[in-house]
């Protein structure tokens, strides 16, 4: 009889553990708020995850500390869920609901930012992990609900930081799995897993991504400089470590199927690969100004053999463009690509001859330039270079400065087409040849050209001595509404003593009638007016903008720009530790780079109107100047101060004032005599002196 009672007594305390056991194992399976308020807490899911029904005396839950009783409710069938209905406000942005079942706590439900989503619940049933899901699963499983994975948020965000930091994941977000990389790859469930915090030491990109079974959420990307003291702005690019730098695969490399002599056709770095990217860009005051998906691809051609290579980064976000401003001059601010120059046949030479140029005659030529900023680039946290960010000419470049409304045609080279078609181009081309070659008037040909650009583009060409060009870096546009053809400033890297140091006597003119392939200039000659107009136009290029003492003024701010910037530069690219200290470097740049160019913008003036002289068969040059307190015009200049300028006997010149914008304006005296006509034109004979009389 003791036998029978112990046997009983030991199979209701094994009942009793069981059950237990089984209240112990139920769950908040999903909770859900008002998706128009999500401080409204509507109902809370319970999940029995055994096979076997559970008998309920009691169960309440504790939402943030304060107890709500559940009634009605005596049982669960084993694998499912009743729901309660609450309706309660909770204004902390904290959740933290406790299970109590017949007086014990059978489980905890924590989320640390509710108003990130109205729904949540545990993936899959009964797991600890809890999610965001898109939706209520309305008594259904969860286990094939749509999760909602954010994308993961760190204390940090991209920047720069004096000291090396410690990174954590948000509170919310540490009970979902956090898959991250450091070499640009995209995290996968075989990847890093972020399980406490990370020591950010040295310069890191980081890509995170949280990943449960086959749902991903967006990526994160982070890049973190620890110690970076540049005054230039930064360029983080965030790309797959291997498809860049790989010996067999990466775009940066020869690969396997390069040709052995230069320039070394059949490398990776010809084959045009385009490669997913993330481009995050500092401003000179370090503030993050663009943060965007890209895609990367190498730029250029034969510069493309450097071990600094030229990048083109192609906006890959929804609307296909970078909206941000990161030049000083003024222009638009959204770009489908940009470009990461090298500064192609002159990198790690000066470093900034074609960059410096563009900027310079901004807005000073009628000729488009692509603007220029001098930044660090750094792949994957890792230093690539100085190298300067420009504009690219493509349909998104003229239709912000030209117009969407109208259609754009752009050429190179002989006729190649960028953007439309050749077809009017090689009829002009044609035109050109046969004129030249038939002594024939110009008259016809000079109506498909914008004539102030194409004087200005000779001009800027043959006074820099481009040894790299017609047809060589011409590009060209035109659009259906002005159906003219105007020249682009490009790529001014083989010119102002590039080469060698005495290119400042570069006679383009005997060049380029005698020996260029393009006849163009030749035919264009024939036309007096044009020709008159393009001397006058020289002549007051020169007397002002190329101006020795002007040009090297603003060829000194550029410089000082990346001065500190050229021995980490050298560094890294070409000197192989022949110098030891940056002064060392820096004097080296100097001598070697900076001087000759210098030379050249000093000298090259007095060469140009020698050989203007010569060429054309001009007179002597005479002086002009002109004495005056506010606005007027000569010749092409606007000006509103003393000028003084030399040209050339036997040419006539004009100067005229806008009387509505100048009311006190009463006449011209030239030479102590008084001159009323306005405008007035005038045959250069000797020294002349212009003062501008007020009433």
């Amino acid at each position: 009889m003791r036998l029978l009672s112990f046997l009983v007594l030991i199979i209701f305390l094994n009942s009793c553990n069981k059950n237990g056991d089984s209240q112990r194992n139920l769950k908040i399976n999903e909770v859900a708020f008002s998706e128009f308020n999500t401080n409204h807490l509507e109902y809370i899911e319970i999940y029995n995850p055994n096979q076997s029904k559970i008998t309920i005396d009691s169960i309440s839950v504790l939402i943030n500390k304060k107890k709500y009783v559940i009634d009605s409710v005596d049982s669960i069938d084993g694998n499912k869920t009743i729901f309660t209905y609450l309706k309660i406000a909770i204004t902390d942005p904290e959740l933290n609901i406790e299970l109590l079942v017949n007086g014990r706590k059978t489980d905890v439900f924590k989320w640390h930012n509710k108003k990130s989503t109205p729904y949540l619940g545990r993936y899959p049933d009964g797991s600890k992990l809890i999610v965001s899901m898109t939706s209520r699963s309305l008594g259904k499983t969860n286990n094939e609900s749509k999760i909602k994975l954010f994308k993961p948020k760190f204390n940090l965000e991209s920047g720069l930081y004096d000291e090396y930091k410690t990174l954590f994941i948000r509170p919310e977000y540490t009970n979902t799995p956090l898959y991250y990389t450091l070499d640009g790859s995209t995290p996968t469930s075989n990847s890093m897993l972020f399980t406490d915090s990370l020591v950010i030491k040295n310069n890191s990109t980081i890509k995170a991504r949280f990943i449960i079974d086959h749902h991903k959420s967006p990526i994160k990307h982070l890049s973190l400089f620890i110690g970076e003291n540049t005054t230039l702005p930064i360029v983080s690019i965030i790309v797959d470590n291997k498809s860049f730098w790989n010996d067999t695969i990466g775009i940066m490399q020869k690969g396997l199927a390069a040709e052995d002599q230069f320039p070394y056709k059949g490398a990776n770095y010809w084959k045009k690969i385009q490669l997913p990217s993330y481009i995050e860009y500092f401003d000179q005051e370090k503030k993050i100004i663009l943060s965007e998906k890209s895609k990367i691809k190498i730029h250029g051609n034969y510069s493309i053999v450097e071990p600094i290579k030229s990048l083109r980064i192609k906006a890959n976000n929804k609307n296909g463009v970078f909206d941000f401003n990161p030049f000083e001059a003024n222009g638009s601010n959204n770009f489908s690509e940009l470009i990461l120059r090298n500064s192609g046949q002159d990198a790690l030479k000066l470093h900034f001859r074609d960059a410096f140029i563009h900027n310079y005659v901004n807005e000073m030529l009628n000729v488009d330039i692509q603007r220029a900023q001098p930044v660090i680039v750094f792949i994957n946290g890792d230093y690539y270079g100085l190298l300067n960010l420009r504009e690219r000419y493509n349909e998104t470049f003229f239709e912000q400065k030209h117009g969407k409304e109208q259609t754009y045609n752009l050429l190179k080279l002989w006729g190649v087409p960028i953007i439309g078609d050749d077809q009017e181009y090689i009829k002009i081309r044609e035109e050109v040849k046969e004129i030249h070659e038939n002594q024939g008037s110009p008259r016809s040909v000079l109506q498909y050209f914008d004539i102030l650009n194409w004087i200005d583009y000779y001009i800027i060409e043959t006074y820099t001595a481009n040894l790299d060009w017609i047809p060589n870096n011409t590009m060209y546009w035109s659009s259906n509404q002005t159906n003219k053809w105007r020249y682009l400033l490009n790529d001014l890297d083989a010119s102002m003593n590039s080469k060698n140091d005495t290119m400042y006597k570069k006679d383009m003119f005997t060049w380029i009638f005698n020996n260029s392939p393009s006849k163009e200039f030749a035919v264009f000659m024939r036309d007096t007016v044009v020709k008159n107009k393009f001397i006058t136009r020289y002549m007051d290029l020169l007397n002002t903008i190329f101006k020795p003492n002007d040009i090297i003024y603003s060829a000194r701010n550029y410089q000082k720009k990346i001065e500190h910037e050229i021995p980490r530069l050298l560094k890294n690219y070409s000197l192989n530790n022949k110098l030891n200290s940056d002064t060392e470097i820096i004097d080296y740049w100097q001598t070697n780079n900076v001087e000759p160019f210098h030379d050249f913008l000093n000298k090259r003036p007095a060469f140009m109107k020698n050989q203007l002289k010569n060429q054309f068969k001009l007179g002597a040059i005479k002086n002009i100047h002109i004495l005056s307190s506010f606005p007027y015009h000569f010749n092409s200049l606007e000006l509103d101060s003393n000028f003084s300028g030399e040209y050339y006997t036997g040419m006539n010149y004009k100067i005229s004032v806008d009387t509505i914008k100048n009311p006190k304006f009463s006449h011209f005296k030239i030479n102590g005599k008084d001159i009323f006509q306005n405008p007035f034109s005038f045959k250069l004979i000797d020294n002349i002196e212009i003062s501008i009389i007020t009433n």
